[in-house]
Order: C-alpha cells, then structure tokens, then sequence
C-alpha cells in the first residue's frame, strides 16, 4: 500500500459525512505530495453520483490533491479499461463512483499488482477494494416501500423500477421486497429495468406507456 493510502481513507471517511449533509464546515488546505486520484464511474449523469463526485473533488482540491474523474456513461464494458489506464498513469489511489467492483475483476487485479489501493463510494466491496463507503441501501428500500404502501392504505398493486448492475440499488430493491413481502395487500406486478444515462428521462417515458 502507497504512503498515501492512509490520508485518503481519511478523506473518503470525510465524504461520507459531506455527501449527507448539505454543510460541511471549512477546512484547512493540508499540505500534500502531488496526490493524484483517479475516480472512475459509469453513472455521472446521475445527479446523485455527480453530486458526491463533486464534494469527493470539494474536499479533495482543500488538500491540494488531484483528482481526474472518467465517466464511461453507461458503459460498463469500460470500467476495466478505464481502471487500467489510471494504473499505467501511475495514481495514487483508484475510487469507483458506484460502479460494481464485480464487474472490475481484471482492473481490480491490475491495481492490487501495482499496489494502488481501491476504495468505493456506494460501490459494493469485493476482492482489491479496501474501503467501500455507503449507506443503509436495505434500510432505505425498506423506508421508502413502508411510506410507498402507507400512502395507498395498505394494499394495491405495484410496479418497481431497478437498477441491478447498482449495488446500492439492487440492495434497495431488496428491502422494498422484503417490506412489500410483509403485508397481504400488496402485489408487485412488475419490476423493470431502468437504463443509464438518463434514469430520470427514462422513468418518466417508461411510466406514461
């Protein structure tokens, strides 16, 4: 592991606090040795990801690291490829912005034989990633479900939309299911698969047809 790894685990404790809530308090700029960071995603359009991308640069730039981020737009096929170039270019540390490391063998692979640490952000953890940073994705799937059949009075038909290629969101749609599962009245009648780039857009078209 690079001299580095330490303080960016620091800095990827502090972007789980950042990307809750809507203030951070400010920091002092800490003196660094030309730290690069590669961030690679396939979901920047999201706005979710972009969001808690851009707070990972916030803190990021107050230590004077570098940080180049590779969006693959959708393209999980690139992940691996992206992962290895940041390799070749010699990073100090790799991050996935909520892409699935099991996807990413051969990068991951790739990173751990040059001894780049890899850490995630709501990105899932597997072999070669030492940190993955995220939330409660079952207890959040649970919460929304429990509102969701509380606004239509215990019972009525369902359609879901996911995102399995997401580990947070399929682990979401895992705690809507079991929540669902809890109560008689309650029928998924289908689930569909939303596609990325363009969930939102895509969520919109999909629930007016």
């Amino acid at each position: 592991m690079r001299r580095d790894s330490t303080r960016i685990l620091v800095l990827i404790g502090l972007l789980a606090v950042v990307s809750i809530v809507p203030a951070r308090a400010e920091g002092t700029r800490e003196i660094a040795d030309a730290v690069t960071i590669a961030v690679v995603t396939p979901y920047m359009a999201n706005a979710t990801t972009a969001g808690v991308i851009a707070n990972f640069e916030a803190e990021a730039d107050i230590r004077g690291w570098n940080v180049r981020v590779s969006d693959t737009a959708g393209d999980f096929g690139l992940l691996v490829s992206r992962i290895q170039d940041a390799v070749s270019q010699g990073v100090d540390a790799i991050v996935l912005g909520m892409g699935d490391p099991g996807q990413m063998t051969a990068g991951l692979t790739r990173a751990e034989e040059a001894g780049i640490p890899v850490f995630g952000l709501d990105a899932g953890l597997a072999d070669g990633v030492l940190l993955n940073v995220t939330s409660d994705n079952n207890g959040l799937g649970r919460l929304a479900a429990d509102m969701l059949v509380a606004s239509i009075g215990g019972s009525g038909n369902i359609v879901m939309f996911t995102h399995d290629p997401h580990p947070g969101v399929r682990e979401r749609a895992n705690g809507a299911r079991e929540l669902f599962a809890t109560y008689p009245g309650i029928t998924v009648v289908r689930e569909l698969h939303i596609e990325v780039p363009g969930p939102v857009d895509f969520a919109r078209s999909t629930t007016a047809d």
